[in-house]
């Protein structure tokens, strides 16, 4: 089983056309397809299987996830026939995904159903493409607001002993070997949300080396917890400011830009 795309929300991927009638054959050897099976369900075009192996697979496409749009145009089984005959193999296919609430934007790669053994190549060149799209934006990144990337600020617990996560990603091609994070809640006002007892701003410590991240997730990434209850109260975004970052043995103090995030709330019991 190869490993998945995670940028948080799942990254979406692969269209296979065949069982849904639209396959395209090329000569005799060869059939276009996009790594997964879908059908039409009162009026939406929905993947049903996913292949193994194959880009749609690394890309994190699940079973039930719904095609909204196929080159910026409503998706239906008939515009999705009409935009893959005019792709080959090895070619992409712009499409739009939702699951649930999340809706996700993609260039999908087309692989020949004829010849499962070229599927690992091809997720293979997938996965380098997208390590160097994502390798490439964190150095525009680490430019622009230093090695420290702030992926969410979540609110954790219950009742009064609730608190925040900071999940954050080290964005350099270096070991970050610590930092220390100041977080202020604010609301839609942008006025700072404050408890009685409550230090503002929170303070975190980041005391652990973290390898730099990766595009798919599986290193580069950690989560700090508050270590004392904060109010929460109606605090709509935090407010994150890096300092006394330590890489490659140096300390450096100097206060990038703050980074601004929605604060992320435990979704209610129904």
């Amino acid at each position: 089983m190869s490993t998945r795309i995670d940028r948080s929300a799942p990254w979406l991927a692969s269209l296979a056309l065949a069982t849904a009638g639209l396959s395209a054959s090329v000569g005799t050897a060869s059939t276009p397809h996009l790594g997964f099976d879908l059908t039409s369900d009162g009026g939406q075009v929905v993947v049903t299987t996913v292949y193994p192996e194959t880009p749609a697979e690394l890309m994190g496409i699940a079973a039930g996830d719904v095609i909204v749009k196929v080159d910026h145009a409503r998706a239906t089984m008939d515009s999705l026939r009409r935009v893959f005959t005019r792709k080959r193999i090895g070619s992409d296919m712009h499409l739009t995904f939702a699951r649930g609430n999340d809706v996700q934007d993609i260039d999908v790669r087309i692989i020949d159903k004829d010849d499962p053994d070229s599927w690992p190549a091809a997720t293979q060149a997938v996965r380098d493409k997208v390590e160097q799209e994502f390798r490439k934006a964190m150095q525009a990144f680490v430019a622009a607001h230093g090695p420290v990337r702030v992926l969410g600020v979540e609110a954790v617990g219950d009742g009064d002993d609730r608190r925040i996560s900071v999940r954050i990603a080290n964005a350099s091609e270096h070991f970050l070997e610590g930092c220390d994070l100041e977080v202020s809640l604010v609301d839609s006002a942008g006025q700072k949300i404050r408890g009685a007892e409550q230090e503002e701003p929170i303070a975190f410590h980041l005391t652990r080396d973290v390898p730099p991240a990766n595009a798919d997730g599986t290193r580069g990434i950690v989560a700090l917890e508050s270590t004392r209850p904060v109010l929460i109260g109606m605090a709509t975004s935090a407010v994150v400011t890096i300092k006394n970052v330590r890489q490659m043995g140096t300390l450096s103090p100097a206060t990038a830009e703050p980074q601004k995030v929605p604060v992320a709330l435990p979704r209610q019991a129904k």
